[in-house]
């Protein structure tokens, strides 16, 4: 039992970072145009990517040949759950930021459609 306690706090970062992440990613997100949408998601997919970069620079930075295999393969799989955050934020936000772009444009074309009276 104390074994799985000690496992908690590592996954409630990893996956609070994910939750960060992404709910960073879709309120800096303001619907406008399929163009913007398209351009924010780029942009933060570009920045995750850096990032995860960066991360995997400085996990295997320290890494060498004194290193064991089995070292060099833990530190991997280390990083393996730094990126699983920042594949779930960026799906979330993609996904999150097209349903609200989607919803304003719905919202918008049923108001025109009530303006209008049928003939």
């Amino acid at each position: 039992m104390n074994a799985a306690w000690n496992v908690i706090p590592m996954y409630l970062v990893v996956y609070g970072s994910a939750i960060l992440w992404g709910l960073a990613g879709i309120f800096t997100y303001k619907p406008g145009k399929f163009r913007g949408w398209l351009a924010h998601s780029a942009v933060f997919l570009l920045i995750s990517a850096l990032t995860a970069l960066v991360a995997a620079k400085i996990c295997f930075a320290p890494v060498d040949d004194s290193y064991s295999y089995s070292n060099g393969s833990a530190l991997g799989l280390l990083y393996l759950y730094w990126l699983l955050i920042f594949a779930i934020a960026c799906f979330v936000v993609i996904f999150g930021n097209l349903g609200k772009y989607c919803s304003k444009n719905g919202k918008n074309s049923q108001s025109e459609q009530e303006k209008e009276p049928e003939k």
